[in-house]
């Protein structure tokens, strides 16, 4: 089956950060050609295509250059191994979404390794949201709060669930979406890339159809533009391009307080579209026979954290560059972290016990307030 897809990506540093420690994937496995933060696009692309096309958001965690280190390898290690994947007859049963999981797995393991071995990664992590596109299917990929939409018959959907602390207790039912845009605890996340030994890749599936719109953002988006605004601009730009450039101008606008990244895709033509009424997502478990330990794929493993050292180096070079004082900033931030430790960021094995600590806390509270109305 042959799809006609248009698609557009872009990032930007915002008004508050100096860095941006967001980072995109674009990547055609039709060709291998693939755009992100070093190597943008430039104009609105437009392909036939019968092969996957993935396009991605990873959200760094981390101060100082940490957090852009993680999400350049997150982006640079699953497009080298996704390519490398495809190649390896091994894999030749596995559907390509699984062959994603894995990969984003791979990529918990590698930032895992450098975070422990080198001083400047230390803490470091990062979300990761992906689309890969099949024949007339989206598969999403997620760790993190990164979200996809979908604008379909005049609506926005979102296709994933937040997985943080307010995004648990509003699918929960204890707080309301008005509620959770405020909440001090948003910024709390449950699960990160170099996070936790193991990672849950939430995998969902949704059919497509004709002029169906897909978006991959950061939450430096969604934190200061609603859906509907998200929605409202979307369908009037139909240039991807205008309605990316729209999408972080509005959020700039609106404090530009993170990084915000944007990713959209139209899908113009299938060749031999299902019949699909309402809107299904369909979460996929992970495949029984795919190894269970990343140790399975011990040679990827140590080839991927080799990709690790140029992008280190490279990303050092470019931040040193843009701010010459980020040696007195790396000294002022781990003054701050110890003067300060309950509020550094929270990867690494503690990030889970902390965050369903406060989840525990906030439960708490809830029980007892609606106890105190029920006396």
């Amino acid at each position: 089956m042959t799809i006609n897809i248009e698609f557009y990506g872009d990032t930007n540093v915002g008004k508050v950060r100096q860095n941006n420690e967001d980072n995109f994937l674009i990547v055609n496995l039709a060709d291998n050609n693939f755009y992100n933060i070093n190597n943008p696009l430039k104009e609105l692309v437009r392909l036939d295509t019968n092969q996957k096309l993935l396009f991605a958001v990873a959200d760094g965690l981390g101060g100082a250059l940490a957090g852009e280190i993680a999400s350049q390898l997150t982006v640079d290690i699953v497009k080298e191994r996704l390519i490398q994947l495809q190649n390896l007859s091994i894999f030749n049963e596995f559907p390509f979404y699984e062959k994603l999981r894995l990969v984003v797995e791979i990529v918990n393991q590698v930032i895992i390794e450098q975070s422990l071995n080198n001083v400047q990664c230390t803490g470091m992590g990062s979300t990761f949201t992906g689309v890969t596109i099949c024949k007339d299917e989206a598969y999403i990929a997620q760790v993190g709060d990164s979200r996809a939409y979908l604008i379909r018959d005049n609506k926005i959907m979102q296709l994933t669930k937040d997985q943080s602390l307010v995004g648990q207790l509003l699918e929960a039912g204890y707080i309301t979406e008005e509620e959770a845009e405020n909440h001090h605890l948003r910024n709390v996340i449950l699960q990160a890339l170099g996070g936790q030994a193991t990672v849950n890749v939430v995998i969902t599936r949704v059919n497509l159809r004709e002029n169906d719109i897909l978006l991959v953002c950061s939450d430096g988006l969604t934190t200061s533009v609603k859906n509907q605004q998200i929605f409202d601009i979307v369908k009037n730009n139909l240039d991807l391009k205008i309605a990316t450039e729209n999408l972080i101008k509005m959020a700039n606008e609106r404090g530009g307080q993170d990084n915000i990244t944007v990713v959209l895709a139209k899908i113009n033509h299938l060749s031999n579209p299902k019949e699909t009424k309402e809107l299904e997502i369909e979460i996929l478990s992970r495949d029984i026979n795919l190894p269970k330990s990343i140790n399975y794929l011990e040679l990827e493993i140590e080839e991927s954290k080799s990709l690790t050292k140029p992008i280190i180096q490279q990303n050092m070079e470019m931040v040193i560059k843009d701010s010459p004082t980020i040696e007195t900033k790396i000294i002022e931030e781990v003054a701050e972290n110890e003067k300060q430790e309950s509020t550094k960021p929270l990867v690494k094995q503690e990030l889970q016990l902390a965050n369903w600590r406060n989840f525990g806390i906030v439960l708490w509270e809830e029980l007892l307030r609606i106890l105190r109305f029920a006396i």
